[in-house]
C-alpha cells in the first residue's frame, strides 16, 4: 500500500512539473519579414517591392527577402563607359547581326539576361527569323552568352510562332522560370499574325512553351488593337498578373500615327482580359513632341503604391526612351523631364535610336538595359541612375490577431540606417480589431542592427503595461535628412516574451564592502536597445489579400487579420490535461485507501 501511494505520489509531481512549467515558458511571437507581410499593411511613401534574393523583380510577394524602405525615383541616368555592354556575335554566329531586347533579373549571386538575336541574311531585303538568347553577368556589365544559344526558338512551319519570336519578358516564381513572349506566323493573305504566348522552364535555358498558346491574339474586330498586339510586359501586384502591350489598328495609324500601349490582367497568367474600354492607356504625345509619332515597349515596375513605366517614343525618325507614373496601372502622367535617355553623339553605337528599355532597382542603384542602333547593327547597353528618396514615409501593419486576450510584451527589430535615416516606432491594441487605442510611442529613434523596446509602460493600466488585448498593431517611420540615402526595414517581431532583466554589475570601491549597481532600465519611449547580433528565428505571420475587381486596380488591400503562424502550444489544453491527471491520481489514492480499510487483518 505504502508503495502504491509513492508510486501515484511521485507521479502526480511529474506532470506537475513537466505539464504546467513548460507550457508558462512558451510565450508566442509573430514575425514579420515577407513582402506578404509588408504588401498587407497600410503604406504612405514606402517601397515594399524591391528587387529580392529570389531574382523576382516586382514579381512574386511570397519571398522571405522583404524590406521596406523610402519610396524613391531615378535620378539623372548616366550611360556606362563600356557600352554596349552586349555586342553582336562573330559572322556566322547566330546573332551576329543583331542582339536587343534584353530582359534581366538577379539571382543574389549573378545577372542573368534573356534577349533577341538573328542572323544576317545575304539579301538585305530578307531577314531571318529572330530568337531568344541567354547570357549571364557577375556585374550586369560583363556578359557570357550561352554556349547552346538560342534558347527559345521558333516553331514549325505554320505554327503560330513559326516566323519569329520576340520580346521575351521572364520573371521568376521561386521555383521555376515564366516567360511571355510575342511570336508570329503569315496568314493565307500573306499577312502577319501576331499573338502573344507563354512558356515555362526549371533553368532559365530550357523551355516549354505552353499548350494553350496562343494566349492573346489580334481579333480583327475593330478594336484600337485589332491587328497588332505584342511585346508584353508583365508583373505579379499582388493580387493578379497585369500586362501591358503594344497595339495597333487602322484607328492608331490614323493621322500617321502608329502603335499605342495597352493594358491586360490574368489571376493565373494564363487567360488574360483585355481591359474593357476600348482604348490604350498610353498616347503618343502632342504635335512635334518626340513621342508624337509612336510608344510602345513598355517596361512596367511596381513598389506597393505607384507604377513606374519607361517606353520608348518615336518621333518619325528616331526612338528615345521616356518615363509616366501611375497610381493604378491605367491612368499614366509623363515625366516633364522626358526623354531621359536621348540618343548618343553622331557616329556612336546608339547615334540613330535608343530604345526598348528595362530597369531593376535593388535598393541602392536603378539599371536600364536598353537598345542602340547606329545604321547597321543593334547592340545592347547600360544605364544606371541613383534613387532620390522621399523625406517621410509609414508603414502601419495589418492587425495581428492573438487569438484571445494577449500580453503584448516586447517589440524588436532589424534596421539598415544610413547615415541621416532614422525608423521611430510606435504600437496600438484593441479588443474587437475596430475600436483602437491610441497610438503608444516606443522608439523615437532606432540603431543599425538588431533593436528590442519593452512595451511595458507603453500602456495605461496600473501596472504600467499594455493592457491585455487580442489585437495589436504597430506604426513605422522612417525618416532620412538626406534624399540620396533610406533607412531600411528588414523584420519585426512582437512577442508574448518580456525582454531580460538587466543583469546587475559588480563596481569596486575604496570602502570594504562593495557597491552593487544596477544596470539602468531602458525607457520603453527611448532609443532602441540594441540586442546580440543573432535573434531567435520566429516563424512568420501569413496575410491575406484579395484580388480588385477589374479595371480599376486597388493596390492597398484593406487591412487583413493577420493570426499566429508560430505553431506554439497553446497552454489551456496542457493545464486541463494536468488537472485531470492530478485530479485522477487523487481519486485513485483515496480509493487505494478506502479499499485498505476494508481489508479484513489476519490473525
Amino acid at each position: 500500500m505504502v508503495k502504491r501511494i509513492i508510486a501515484a505520489f511521485i507521479a502526480a509531481l511529474w506532470i506537475s512539473l513537466t505539464a504546467f512549467p513548460i507550457t508558462a515558458e512558451s510565450p508566442r511571437a509573430w514575425t514579420h519579414t515577407t513582402q506578404a507581410d509588408f504588401m498587407a499593411a497600410e503604406r504612405q511613401g514606402v517601397d515594399v517591392r524591391t528587387l529580392d534574393a529570389l531574382g523576382t523583380p516586382y514579381g512574386y510577394d511570397a519571398d522571405l527577402g522583404g524590406s521596406v524602405r523610402l519610396q524613391s525615383r531615378p535620378g539623372p541616368w548616366t550611360k556606362h563607359l563600356e557600352n554596349p555592354v552586349l555586342d553582336v556575335g562573330p559572322p556566322g554566329a547566330w546573332d551576329d547581326a543583331v542582339v536587343d531586347e534584353a530582359k534581366v533579373i538577379f539571382d543574389g549571386q549573378q545577372y542573368q539576361m534573356w534577349y533577341l538575336g538573328r542572323k544576317a541574311f545575304g539579301d538585305p531585303e530578307r531577314k531571318l527569323p529572330m530568337m531568344v538568347g541567354y547570357a549571364t553577368s557577375p556585374d550586369s556589365i560583363h556578359w557570357t552568352k550561352h554556349s547552346d544559344n538560342p534558347v527559345l526558338r521558333i516553331g514549325p512551319i505554320e505554327a503560330y510562332d513559326s516566323l519569329g519570336i520576340h520580346a521575351p519578358f521572364v520573371l521568376f516564381d521561386g521555383e521555376s522560370f515564366r516567360v511571355w513572349y510575342s511570336a508570329w506566323r503569315a496568314n493565307a493573305q500573306g499577312s502577319a499574325m501576331w499573338s502573344i504566348n507563354y512558356a515555362t522552364s526549371p533553368d532559365g535555358i530550357a523551355w516549354t512553351k505552353d499548350a494553350t498558346n496562343p494566349l492573346m491574339v489580334e481579333e480583327r474586330n475593330g478594336r484600337w488593337d485589332a491587328t497588332y498586339i505584342c511585346e508584353p510586359s508583365v508583373l505579379w501586384n499582388g493580387f493578379l498578373f497585369e500586362m501591358w502591350y503594344n497595339g495597333g489598328s487602322e484607328r492608331t495609324a490614323a493621322g500617321g500615327h502608329e502603335l499605342r500601349i495597352g493594358y491586360a490582367s490574368s489571376i493565373n497568367g494564363l487567360r488574360w482580359r483585355r481591359r474593357p474600354e476600348d482604348a490604350w492607356v498610353l498616347d503618343v504625345g502632342e504635335p512635334d513632341a518626340w513621342d508624337d509619332f509612336s510608344v510602345a515597349r513598355a517596361h512596367v515596375i511596381y513598389d506597393g503604391l505607384r507604377y513606374q513605366m519607361w517606353y520608348e517614343g518615336h518621333d518619325g525618325a528616331n526612338f528615345r526612351i521616356g518615363q509616366a507614373v501611375s497610381s493604378d496601372g491605367l491612368h499614366w502622367t509623363k515625366d516633364g523631364a522626358n526623354p531621359i535617355l536621348d540618343l548618343g553623339p553622331p557616329g556612336s553605337w546608339d547615334s540613330v535610336h535608343a530604345d526598348e528599355p528595362y530597369v531593376l532597382f535593388d535598393g541602392q542603384l536603378y539599371r536600364l538595359w536598353y537598345s542602340g542602333y547606329d545604321g547597321q547593327h543593334y547592340r545592347i547597353g547600360l544605364a544606371t541612375a541613383p534613387p532620390v528618396y522621399v523625406r517621410q514615409g509609414t508603414l502601419t501593419s495589418a492587425p495581428i490577431d492573438g487569438g484571445r486576450p494577449t500580453a503584448w510584451r516586447s517589440l524588436s527589430w532589424q534596421a539598415k540606417l544610413p547615415e541621416g535615416t532614422d525608423i521611430a516606432l510606435a504600437v496600438a491594441t484593441s479588443d474587437d480589431g475596430r475600436t483602437w487605442s491610441r497610438w503608444h510611442a516606443v522608439a523615437s529613434s532606432s540603431q543599425e542592427g538588431s533593436n528590442a523596446v519593452s512595451l511595458a509602460r507603453a500602456g495605461a493600466t496600473a501596472t504600467g503595461e499594455l493592457p491585455l488585448a487580442r489585437y495589436f498593431r504597430y506604426r513605422a517611420t522612417l525618416t532620412t535628412a538626406d534624399p540620396g540615402h533610406s533607412p531600411v526595414l528588414e523584420e519585426i517581431t512582437v512577442s508574448e516574451e518580456a525582454l531580460p532583466t538587466p543583469t546587475p554589475t559588480i563596481t569596486s570601491s575604496s570602502s570594504p564592502r562593495p557597491t552593487r549597481t544596477p544596470s539602468p532600465t531602458p525607457s520603453p519611449a527611448a532609443t532602441a536597445t540594441l540586442l546580440p547580433p543573432t535573434p531567435v528565428p520566429v516563424p512568420p505571420a501569413t496575410a491575406t489579400a484579395t484580388a480588385t475587381p477589374e479595371p480599376t486596380i486597388t493596390p492597398t488591400p484593406t487591412e487583413p487579420v493577420v493570426s499566429s503562424a508560430d505553431q506554439q502550444i497553446d497552454p489551456y489544453p496542457l493545464y486541463l490535461l494536468g488537472a485531470v491527471a492530478v485530479t485522477g491520481v487523487v481519486v485513485a489514492l483515496g480509493t487505494a485507501w478506502y479499499r485498505s480499510r476494508r481489508v479484513p487483518k489476519g490473525d
